[in-house]
């Protein structure tokens, strides 16, 4: 069996919430592991199964961390 995709989201605005973090728990093949939020926690009220996380390195450091979808204004 395939093992799932470990996957974080640097940013939780609109994009982050109603695009990328619905798709990623709605398909089996990835599991959104980390949020990056610097001043909310909307992720953990909707998927309280993630890990909050307040800055990039979090992010990036974690082993387990197979894609980093970045969703910050440009």
């Amino acid at each position: 069996m395939k093992a799932k995709i470990n996957a974080a989201i640097v940013g939780f605005g609109m994009s982050g919430e109603y695009f990328h973090a619905a798709f990623l728990d709605a398909n089996p093949n990835f599991k959104l592991k980390k949020v990056l939020e610097r001043h909310t926690g909307k992720s953990k009220l909707l998927y309280p199964y993630v890990e909050l996380v307040r800055d990039f390195p979090a992010v990036l450091e974690d082993p387990e961390i197979d894609l980093v979808i970045i969703n910050t204004p440009n």
